[in-house]
């Protein structure tokens, strides 16, 4: 792997934006930025010379300038569907008013080339030409990438010159091990990434400004891993670089100046012109010629939830039927499960586009307690849907009380030891653990009530919970007194002198 950034990114999570209604079933697309007639950035033309021949070498190269000015509105087109597209997909209504640089909508049918709807002409060309898989994604079609493949954009793809960026794609990975690139253009320093890293625990954004830098955004891989689809977006604007995770801001770096990128390698999407390829499913990768504000950003991931939603009513079960927006986290859960079960009669079935719709309804209402959830039970809320009676229960809550009494003092030596504070925080969890075992006594009465998503929340943050990189640290055991057994004394001598 290249030498990477190691810069430390200031984190922070935004809230997520009201955005306005959504009529048609697809994302908004910026104006397509027209390619310019004028002499290409300086160094392109000793990159394509050098570059083996592409379908577009003798395609003008859009200028930095062109890419920046506001493009002209654009009379809807009447024009069927060129064959080979999907076709039922409606015309966007309210583009956002920015420039797009490329925009590859991978409504394909054969999976042979990637047209760049932007109106630049960045087609890209999978090798092997049966690397990509078409199948259903947020926005109509989508493509599967899986086992080695390079799909690549022209050299003339150029970035230098730009005072802002932003990237913008839906992804389903299905694994995240070492790095996984969504876009790449390797260039050395000059490079230009947007990629999973580190097993799937950072988003990065990788430009050359004043000097290469990586905004790296710490992500739980379990978080995107869950068979969902989830929006991916990271913006530059000429003072900020920031990365977004389903509509909200997870990581910032301040890094005032210009983007420098340029050379001889082609862009690639999925991988590192061949490497770190991305596992998985992808739809929709646009890049702006500008930075997308955070309310833009927003209003992206919420088109495509309405998209997957108008598509999940469509295929049966909606979330609306079972969804129910209560006061708290805790409530919304349980009730929501309570209703689901009602629903189904006791035998749950879930798709996984409804289980990724419920999640992201769920994560929008209360963000913080969603990833709590998931941190301290490292389980999906729709696995917690999906649970019968109070199995779940007596495993996750139960095995968090473990972990709060684990080092409570047995002795009067350690209670001696022990502060004024200690002292509270061990009355405050042997009470969590009395509620515990009030619950289960209860039991199948119990099975809908929030109070286990409460002691959930309520024991998971008073835990110290072992460090984890790709497994944990010494992971915990249940404590329990070895067996037992009577040796004669030529047996245990015997055992004596083994060990």
């Amino acid at each position: 792997m290249s030498v990477r950034g190691w810069n430390v990114c200031v984190m922070f999570v935004a809230g997520l934006m009201a955005i306005p209604g959504w009529s048609g079933a697809g994302l908004s697309a910026g104006q397509p930025v027209q390619p310019s007639s004028s002499a290409p950035p300086l160094g392109t033309q000793a990159a394509i010379s050098s570059a083996a021949p592409t379908s577009h070498d003798s395609l003008p190269t859009p200028s930095p300038a062109n890419l920046l000015a506001k493009p002209a509105p654009v009379a809807p087109s009447a024009t069927p569907a060129s064959p080979g597209k999907i076709a039922n997909k409606p015309a966007p209504v309210a583009p956002i008013a920015k420039p797009l640089l490329a925009h590859w909508r991978m409504d394909e049918l054969d999976g042979a080339v990637l047209q760049d709807a932007s109106g630049n002409r960045f087609d890209a060309t999978p090798q092997p030409r049966t690397a990509l898989e078409p199948v259903e994604g947020v926005l109509g079609g989508g493509m599967k990438f899986s086992g080695q493949h390079a799909v690549r954009v022209p050299v003339k793809l150029q970035f230098t010159g730009l005072k802002g960026l932003s990237f913008s794609v839906w992804v389903q990975p299905t694994e995240l091990s070492t790095y996984r690139e969504i876009f790449r253009k390797e260039d050395g320093e000059q490079r230009v990434l947007f990629s999973f890293q580190n097993h799937g625990t950072i988003l990065s954004l990788g430009l050359n400004i004043g000097g290469y830098v990586e905004c790296d955004a710490p992500i739980k891989p379990e978080a995107v891993l869950d068979g969902a689809w989830h929006h991916c977006a990271a913006t530059y604007d000429g003072q900020w670089m920031r990365v977004y995770l389903d509509g909200r801001e997870i990581g910032s770096l301040h890094r005032p100046g210009q983007i420098t990128a340029g050379g001889p390698s082609p862009g690639c999407i999925g991988s590192s012109n061949g490497g770190e390829c991305f596992q998985g499913l992808m739809d929709d990768l646009r890049i702006y010629a500008e930075a997308l504000s955070p309310e833009q950003i927003a209003r992206l991931y919420r088109e495509g939830l309405e998209a997957l939603t108008a598509a999940a009513k469509q295929a049966g079960l909606s979330v609306d039927a079972f969804f129910v927006r209560a006061r708290t986290f805790a409530e919304t859960l349980a009730q929501s499960r309570q209703k689901l079960h009602q629903l189904q009669g006791g035998q749950v079935r879930l798709d996984k586009q409804t289980a990724a719709l419920f999640q992201a309804r769920l994560q929008e209402a209360f963000p913080e307690e969603y990833q709590k959830f998931i941190e301290y039970t490292g389980r999906t809320p729709a696995a917690y849907l999906a649970s019968m009676g109070n199995d779940f229960h007596l495993r996750e809550v139960g095995r968090l009380i473990e972990l709060l009494l684990e080092y409570k003092p047995l002795t009067e030596d350690q209670w001696r030891k022990q502060s004024p504070e200690d002292r509270q925080r061990w009355a405050e969890a042997d009470q969590i653990a009395a509620r515990f075992e009030a619950l289960r006594a209860e039991g199948d009465q119990a099975a809908y009530k929030p109070d286990w998503i409460e002691l959930i929340l309520e024991a998971g943050r008073r835990i110290a919970f072992r460090p984890v990189v790709h497994e944990a640290v010494a992971p915990y055991v249940r404590p329990e007194t070895p067996p037992t057994r009577d040796l004669t004394a030529q047996e245990a001598q015997r055992l004596l002198e083994d060990d």
